[in-house]
């Protein structure tokens, strides 16, 4: 004889969220940041991502942004900085 019974259901147990993150050169990224990575392409933009369980880096064809130093003077003026500080 089968008795009615309700359905036992497993309650969902409270877990801390995986803390997933890329590596490169020995520091961690969260997924979503976006570094400048070194390729053998050249220098590309690569972005922390998950695929298919596993964090990646998803390189971008778009260069690295760059920035150009002032055009220094040809013979500098040391003394235009200011005292040297002992």
């Amino acid at each position: 004889m089968a008795q009615d019974r309700p359905a036992l259901r497993a309650q969902p147990t409270a877990q801390p969220p995986i803390k997933c993150t890329c590596r490169y050169r020995g520091q961690d990224f969260h997924l979503g940041e976006v570094i400048c990575l070194s390729t053998s392409g050249g220098p590309r933009i690569a972005q922390c991502e998950m695929a298919l369980n596993n964090t990646s880096w998803t390189i971008t064809e778009g260069p690295c942004p760059t920035v150009q130093a002032p055009a220094s003077p040809s013979s500098p003026n040391l003394a235009a900085l200011g005292p040297a500080l002992d």
